[in-house]
């Protein structure tokens, strides 16, 4: 699902858990929202992240099922500096640029959607080196 506009994960959970079945999973798409979604109590995060970065997702999704609300917070500061990046741009953008920066491929986002300029990808480049402590060495 989209991320709540006023981001009152809780009382959303609540009204959908009303109107689903006890064993019908809800989670949220919005990679910046994930860490109060799951820590609401949101069955899942539907990420871009995940798929590129899994480790450190891992990490977050862990922390957030373990409830330590504390070690979630640590985490995802890591992540901030690449959810602004996502806000700003798109999140497809910022992904196509941090595959091409972890030379996992050399693509660019389908037309019409334009790729970051150099100065962006050198903020991704950051936002990446960021989230690397986070990785095994």
């Amino acid at each position: 699902m989209p991320l709540p506009k006023n981001m009152c994960f809780k009382a959303e959970l609540d009204r959908l858990r009303q109107d689903t079945l006890g064993d019908f999973a809800i989670g949220y798409s919005g990679d910046w929202g994930a860490a109060d979604g799951l820590l609401a109590g949101g069955d899942a995060w539907y990420s871009v992240v995940g798929g590129l970065l899994p480790e450190p997702a891992l990490k977050l999704v862990r922390a957030a099922q373990a409830g330590d609300a504390t070690e979630v917070r640590r985490i995802d500061g890591y992540f901030q500096p690449l959810w602004e990046l996502f806000k700003e741009f798109g999140s497809i953008r910022v992904m196509y640029a941090a595959a091409n920066i972890l030379s996992l491929c050399e693509a660019a986002p389908p037309r019409p959607i334009l790729p970051l300029t150099d100065a962006d990808h050198r903020r991704v480049a950051a936002a990446l080196g960021a989230l690397s402590e986070l990785v095994r060495p």
